[in-house]
């Protein structure tokens, strides 16, 4: 879950809730019904790292290994939430690369001879 600032028309984030943030929480006792605020001194860090949307896929698999995280909030040039990237979505890209080596990919994901 994508957590917005404050601002009810705000476009950016301030903050992301994964599984990972819930398990935690239940192990230090933390209510799952417990409102975010509340969930959110347990489970993140001091400030929010966001993925540019115009990064590619290595850029981004480089980013989860720097911040040791599986889930990253993708952002526009004015800082506004667009997206939600993932390790699996990674994963899959270069499955799907590894199965259609060796030839190569067209951006909609057709191989092409």
């Amino acid at each position: 879950v994508i957590v917005p600032e404050d601002d009810v028309d705000s476009k950016k984030p301030s903050g992301i809730v994964t599984k990972t943030d819930l398990c935690q929480c239940y192990l230090h006792g933390i209510s799952l019904t417990a409102q975010v605020g509340d969930i959110m001194p347990w489970t993140w860090t001091k400030s929010l790292e966001a993925i540019k949307a115009n990064v590619d896929r290595d850029a981004a698999a480089k980013f989860f290994e720097k911040h040791r995280v599986h889930h990253a909030v993708v952002v526009n040039e004015k800082e506004e939430i667009v997206g939600l990237i993932s390790s699996a979505d990674i994963a899959s890209e270069v499955a799907k690369d590894a199965r259609a080596w060796p030839w190569n990919r067209n951006e909609s994901g057709r191989v092409v001879l």
